[in-house]
């Protein structure tokens, strides 16, 4: 099997930020997305139960299931931002 390494490398290097409306911030690996590297899912709802969010919540959450806490859930996202940090 053959490693594209440049590829994986930038993956590694970047990452994904996510800003609440009340400033918490996340940040995710950018292979973290990537099923081949990671098995988690990360979504971002904009229902819960076919309901669209509350305030507290929305308008977008960000959930990962597969985190033991829920540290890196995210409620009332107002902006994403993917940062390189290695070039």
């Amino acid at each position: 099997m053959r490693i594209r390494t440049g590829y994986i490398a930038r993956q590694l290097s970047t990452v994904v930020e996510a800003l609440a409306i009340d400033g918490y911030e996340v940040v995710f690996a950018l292979a973290d997305f990537d099923p081949t590297i990671a098995d988690s899912d990360i979504i971002v709802a904009d229902k819960r139960e076919g309901q669209s969010l509350d305030a507290k919540e929305g308008p977008l959450h960000i959930v990962v299931p597969q985190d033991k806490r829920p540290a890196r859930s995210l409620r009332m996202l107002q902006e994403i931002d993917v940062v390189q940090l290695k070039k």
